[in-house]
């Protein structure tokens, strides 16, 4: 279950139009499997990796249940917005997608802010390498053309697209920082 997530992510971030073309045909299969092997494998990864940084850090075991449950919030929260989000702006540029197919591209797409969040959240001193996940510009672009089959013409949306992928989880991040202040 690791090593096939870990997998997934070391290639989708090494060479993602290869692996956004063997993705392409289970795109309209049910969303099951990406959940199982790939989504909740991917946030439970990083909640545990919160938590052994928080509880490493000096924390108490309750502000590392805390931290724990704002990663969750970032990810789960941030992944149902972004998919959301990326199929609304697909019906202002004219592209048909169904919920599932934006979710698995969200899902796949995030694969760099999946893996910066790891390490942050292992070592909360080098959060900086959040700033990793900036690569999931190149991926999620990829994606848009060899997962969901937009056309070049359609630029505008895969910057976009883009943008929601990355930007959301710092958004959510800042957001409840404030909140807990």
């Amino acid at each position: 279950m690791f090593a096939k997530l870990f997998s997934q992510l070391y290639r989708l971030i090494t060479s993602p139009d290869i692996m956004w073309k063997e993705l392409a045909p289970e795109k309209e299969s049910g969303n099951e499997n990406f959940y199982r092997n790939y989504f909740h494998v991917a946030t439970g990864v990083i909640a545990l990796a919160s938590f052994l940084g928080a509880i490493l850090t000096g924390n108490t075991f309750p502000a590392a249940l805390k931290t724990v449950l704002g990663e969750i919030f970032i990810f789960f929260f941030g992944f149902y917005i972004a998919a959301y989000t990326i199929r609304y702006l697909s019906k202002r540029y004219n592209i048909e997608l169904q919920s599932r197919v934006c979710e698995k591209y969200v899902g796949y797409a995030s694969a760099a802010v999946y893996l910066s969040a790891i390490p942050a959240a292992l070592f909360p001193a080098l959060s900086i390498l959040r700033l990793l996940a900036l690569y999931s510009f190149v991926i999620a672009k990829k994606g848009t053309t060899h997962y969901l089959g937009v056309t070049e013409d359609n630029e505008k949306f895969a910057f976009a697209a883009s943008t929601v992928i990355v930007i959301l989880p710092f958004l959510l991040r800042g957001l409840l920082y404030v909140a807990t202040q």
